[in-house]
């Protein structure tokens, strides 16, 4: 995303974003730093009529519609129900590069989340503790039991 911020633009192979004008038109640039804040900046550059927000994928456009309604989203029933559309449309046009390309946004989308929560954890770390997150949490728990024994 840093090249949306810097250019005016971003893609990839699930998403397009352009702005039509230039990056003047929000001030300050909205830089999502949390999980809120990128629904609200995603909706807002997607309401934007200066903005052109084209998904490449169906399957991050339905995880972005569930997720943007409900604040939650249940990514593996997305895939199953892209796949089989996709089947289905495959059956139709007799092309079997669909479902290979579903797969591949699939594993895409994997390698950035996981980027992203490397990074949240990483800024977590930072600022509040310097053990892994899973680590707390065991301490967590630890403490927990035994203050009930």
């Amino acid at each position: 995303m840093n090249s949306f911020y810097d250019n005016g633009s971003y893609s990839d192979i699930l998403l397009e974003i352009n702005f039509k004008n230039d990056l003047h038109c929000f001030e300050p640039k909205p830089k999502p730093e949390t999980i809120e804040t990128i629904y609200a900046v995603t909706e807002k550059l997607n309401k934007a009529s200066h903005i052109n927000f084209k998904f490449h994928s169906l399957l991050l456009s339905k995880i972005y519609s569930k997720t943007s309604i409900l604040k939650w989203v249940d990514i593996e029933m997305e895939f199953f129900n892209v796949l089989l559309a996709t089947k289905h449309a495959n059956k139709v046009t007799k092309n079997g590069d669909g479902i290979k390309k579903v797969n591949d946004q699939l594993e895409y989308l994997k390698v950035k989340l996981v980027q992203y929560l490397t990074i949240q954890e990483n800024e977590f770390n930072n600022t509040f503790i310097k053990n892994p997150l899973a680590d707390s949490f065991r301490e967590e728990i630890k403490k927990k039991r035994n203050s009930d024994n």
